[in-house]
């Protein structure tokens, strides 16, 4: 795993288990993605304790977008192909500005493509500027779905 993920996980509060966990499901993401992983994204939020609760693990490439749903569980991910293939995100903000995040911040970002796929990003504090930068590098630019390729 690239240092800059494991550094990105570590400023999340992931202690070495979890760290270990996601590399062990991006190493299987690999073994059958045609892609190398460009990013990553945790889904995660702040519960009624104040504590961090990780849901989701995306891993980015210029085709695809590959999801682990219950990556502290199991070995289990999707893998969606959504090049021009977004028709639809729906981004909600709380106590974001948009550039600079603070304790109370929250982002959610739902994005809808073709063939009824859809995925749901949650992101609180300090990590809603890095979903921010996936949602513009990887999800706006992938938005542009035809007529045609909508009702295939």
């Amino acid at each position: 795993m690239r240092p800059d993920f494991v550094e990105y996980l570590k400023g999340l509060g992931m202690g070495d288990v979890l760290v270990e966990r996601v590399e062990s499901i991006e190493r299987s993401v690999l073994a059958v993605c045609p892609e190398d992983t460009l990013d990553l994204f945790v889904g995660e939020y702040i519960d009624e304790d104040g504590n961090r609760q990780y849901e989701k693990v995306f891993f980015f490439t210029n085709h695809y977008v590959v999801e682990s749903r219950d990556f502290k569980n199991t070995n289990q991910f999707e893998i969606d192909y959504v090049r021009g293939s977004i028709i639809n995100l729906k981004v909600t903000a709380d106590s974001f500005d948009f550039l600079q995040p603070t304790d109370q911040s929250r982002l959610n970002v739902q994005h809808y493509a073709t063939g009824e796929l859809r995925a749901e990003f949650k992101a609180s504090r300090e990590n809603c500027s890095h979903l921010l930068e996936i949602v513009r590098r990887y999800l706006v630019p992938n938005l542009g779905a035809t007529t045609e390729e909508m009702a295939q």
